[in-house]
């Protein structure tokens, strides 16, 4: 097994793609690369749709694509749009916040994981490891794009909460929650 993951580890990285903007090609140099834009495709198809509704002037809408969503200016009346956080673990147990004009994403391992004798492991990858994650924990991420809360959702799940307080000087307008799974709170 460590063999296999050793020479699977050897087509990972954004370093073993070559980007030729000039003819909007993209080589993958490293033999068995694949990408997958799994990351923060879902986030940027709704802020598409939503870009869409506005070039037919919509005055207010919310897209969601499958939990990754975007909130549009706040519907009459109102404050903004009221998004239940649940814990990916215990339905009873949420958070609600009110939004507007912002994505909102939320990456965990409740639906995609695999156990492996006896150990489960997420479908979200660390890098550094080239395997799932086993830290049972829950990130939700609002930022100004559907696009980039999708993708620090992810980044954020595998950093864990002491980095990610660190990642996130470098993204302003965006905030996290955890839900540590395995101690059934919030942070």
């Amino acid at each position: 097994e460590k063999k296999r993951l050793k020479k699977v580890k050897q087509s990972v990285g954004h370093q073993y793609i070559l980007l030729q903007t000039d003819q909007s090609l993209a080589k993958l140099e490293q033999p068995g690369m694949r990408i997958d834009f799994g990351g923060i495709a879902k986030g940027y198809a709704v802020d598409e749709a939503y870009k869409a509704l506005m070039e037919f002037e919509v005055e207010t809408a919310l897209v969601d694509g499958g939990g990754d969503m975007y909130l549009g200016p706040a519907p009459s009346g109102k404050k903004g749009w009221e998004v239940n956080i649940q814990s990916s673990e215990n339905d009873s147990l949420e958070k609600k916040v009110i939004l507007a004009n912002c994505g909102i994403a939320t990456s965990g391992d409740r639906y995609r994981y695999v156990e492996i004798e006896g150990k489960r492991y997420s479908h979200i990858i660390h890098p550094k490891k080239g395997l799932g994650i086993t830290q049972r924990r829950q990130v939700t991420v609002i930022a100004p794009s559907s696009t980039q809360a999708d993708a620090l959702a992810s980044t954020f799940s595998v950093a864990g909460p002491k980095k990610t307080k660190r990642l996130l000087k470098l993204f302003p307008g965006v905030s996290f929650s955890y839900f540590f799974l395995q101690k059934g709170n919030w942070q």
